[in-house]
């Protein structure tokens, strides 16, 4: 009676060791295919055998450079987002046709923003770093078959052309400050 529980016991374990075994390897076939669509083979080997999928590789700092000047960038277009709203109330509070002067526009615009000029330089100056920060990133030597690096690309692309659009924002607002201030 002893034997017979027994050998059915150890009939029961086959088949939920083989369920087991079965759900383990899919799980690590299903991890290690997700690795390689991330890092590639090369990173995903690289991960294996040394924990980390770009060794020797600027990819890390890039992606770091990245998120930082993102930041970066969104706290200026605020910056001009605020010195714009600025322009626009001045326009409302000066009206039309009222005889005022375009400097008298300018300022309500520095009423409105204090320290306009100074500010606009700096968005400027700032701005120029962001365009070398971005440019630093050099992905030619990288391996482009991980989607980490070809993501990294395309954000690279992005935030380029979304420093150039805020360069010329900037460049638009100072321009029309010099104007107006330089007109009587």
């Amino acid at each position: 009676d002893i034997k017979l529980c027994t050998k059915m016991t150890q009939r029961n374990k086959a088949p939920f060791t083989t369920i087991i075994l079965g759900t383990l390897s899919f799980a690590g076939s299903y991890a290690l295919y997700q690795s390689v669509i991330q890092y590639g083979w090369e990173g995903t080997l690289n991960y294996i055998w040394l924990g980390d999928p770009f060794p020797n590789s600027p990819i890390l700092e890039y992606f770091k450079t990245v998120v930082d000047t993102e930041l970066s960038l969104e706290k200026e277009e605020d910056r001009l987002d605020e010195i714009e709203s600025a322009l626009q109330r001045a326009e409302v509070e000066i009206g039309e046709g009222d005889g005022n002067t375009k400097r008298s526009l300018v300022l309500l615009w520095i009423r409105n923003y204090p320290g306009l000029e100074k500010v606009l330089g700096e968005i400027s100056n700032k701005l120029d770093k962001i365009a070398a920060r971005v440019d630093g990133i050099l992905l030619s030597n990288v391996d482009s078959s991980a989607r980490k690096v070809q993501e990294l690309r395309l954000t690279r692309k992005e935030l380029s052309r979304k420093a150039v659009a805020c360069m010329e924002r900037c460049d638009a607002l100072t321009t029309s400050f010099n104007v107006l201030l330089d007109e009587k």
